[in-house]
């Protein structure tokens, strides 16, 4: 028992790292890389920046942590956790939740 409440908190920690990695040094990364300034439609500025220089980064890492988990055994796969065989419950409750944490920080 103590040594799966280790790895779980040790997995949230990854977590909580990947989120602040890709929010400080990949997003701001990519977008220099992208020359994300020099977009000059505003439209267009809002769309990338949102999804592909904003989210994308943050995606990335976190479905790596969640691979992690996988492979370790404290996280369901991807696929486990979309199908029919998981919870659709659960996976709304759990990402409200995850969302909610993350406004809290963040706000």
């Amino acid at each position: 028992m103590g040594r799966a409440r280790l790895l779980h908190g040790a997995l949230l920690v990854a977590a909580l790292a990947a989120w602040w990695i890709s929010d400080h040094a990949i997003t701001p990364w990519v977008q220099e890389i992208a020359g994300y300034e020099r977009i000059q439609d505003r439209d267009l500025s809002v769309l990338l920046g949102h999804w592909v220089f904003g989210q994308l980064p943050r995606v990335l890492l976190c479905v790596g942590v969640w691979l992690v988990g996988t492979h370790l055994g404290l996280l369901p796969s991807l696929t486990q956790s979309l199908t029919s065989g998981g919870s659709w419950r659960r996976v709304v409750v759990s990402g409200l939740i995850a969302a909610a944490v993350l406004l809290v920080f963040t706000g």
